[in-house]
């Protein structure tokens, strides 16, 4: 059996791991708990309910803020509720060496460069303001559109690359249910 903490190789019966001292029930538990919060975080997010999954990815990231995945999609979430700058804040938690932190460097530098384009496009100098607001909103869905795409870029690369963890497969069969209600049909 693995230390849930450390990783290292330990033999079944252990309570305590002999390398870091973690209560390997406790943190077997903690992150059973982490991963189900995630899951259910992402299943709340694809079926619509925002303010849910950001309760969700908070609450997993309350539990265990070292993974990235967490505050990943919670930036999502955020985003898609409108609250840019708090986006913008958890996808810069999403530090390296995580597979994420580029992602996340992405998303960050798209979402200040549509904030800024939509401030410029709405200077009390501009002669249409409907025009500009019009240009603003198709330049959001966009991004919203952009932001699912990420979230199923990023279920695709965890479960390349972590196929043991369950709520990956809870998170895939979510996704499928999310595409067949629509929720995810992008251009």
């Amino acid at each position: 059996m693995l230390c849930p903490n450390c990783a290292k190789e330990i033999p079944e019966e252990s309570i305590i791991c002999p390398r870091c001292g973690v209560d390997v029930a406790l943190a077997s538990r903690m992150l059973t708990a982490y991963g189900d919060l995630v899951s259910e975080g992402f299943s709340a997010l694809a079926n619509g309910d925002v303010a849910a999954a950001v309760e969700r990815f908070g609450s997993a990231i309350a539990l265990n803020d070292g993974p990235a995945e967490a505050h990943f999609l919670l930036g999502i979430a955020l985003a898609q509720a409108e609250l840019w700058e708090e986006a913008l804040n958890e996808w810069e938690r999403v530090a390296p060496p995580s597979w994420l932190a580029t992602e996340a460097e992405e998303l960050t530098k798209r979402l200040r460069q549509v904030l800024q384009l939509r401030d410029e496009l709405l200077l009390p100098t501009d002669q249409d303001a409907s025009e500009a607001v019009a240009r603003v909103e198709k330049i959001r869905d966009s991004l919203n559109r952009s932001f699912l795409v990420e979230a199923e870029l990023f279920l695709r690369m965890s479960q390349a690359q972590q196929p043991e963890n369950h709520f990956w497969y809870a998170l895939a069969r979510d996704l499928a249910f999310a595409k067949t209600k629509g929720v995810l049909a992008y251009e």
